[in-house]
């Protein structure tokens, strides 16, 4: 699926997005953001998608796929950094004691989609069930991941 694509059917308020925020969220968050993120924000910053999903048998309670109803914008105020919705990334993690060197891209709180850092700076895409302590690598870079998301509704037609 094209980044066009992923904001075409759900658009949101523009958002600002320059440089300089990209900088100050990498710099906030410790990790370099990978390109395609980047290029995925210059469309719109972050907000809600139409019902997308990515194919996987891999994860324990999805049979088909994991869901994705938004992404991460990246803000300025009130404080530097990325953001789901209206609640820091950062807050989101402590809260919910999401594993270091995962960088929340989205998700509801007992399930995240992340950016794995664990392993190196070039981050693979990881899906965190934090209830079933599930953690499964559901693509090895981002631009993977976004060119294997779908309309939910398309894989699920008979």
């Amino acid at each position: 699926m094209t980044n066009e694509e992923i904001w075409a059917l759900h658009p949101n308020e523009p958002a600002p997005f320059t440089p300089a925020m990209v900088e100050a969220a990498e710099k906030v968050h410790g990790v370099l953001l990978p390109q395609a993120l980047v290029d995925l924000l210059q469309i719109q910053n972050g907000g809600h998608t139409p019902c997308l999903a990515f194919p996987t048998d891999r994860v324990k309670y999805c049979e088909v796929c994991v869901h994705i109803d938004s992404f991460v914008g990246i803000r300025s105020e009130p404080k530097p950094g990325l953001w789901l919705g209206d609640l820091s990334i950062n807050f989101l993690a402590e809260a919910w004691e999401v594993p270091e060197g995962l960088i929340i891209l989205s998700g509801d709180g007992h399930t995240w989609i992340t950016l794995d850092y664990r392993k190196g700076s070039l981050p693979t895409v990881a899906y965190l069930d934090l209830e079933s302590d599930e953690d499964v690598q559901l693509a090895g870079s981002l631009e993977e991941f976004l060119s294997g998301l779908a309309l939910e509704d398309d894989l699920f037609d008979d």
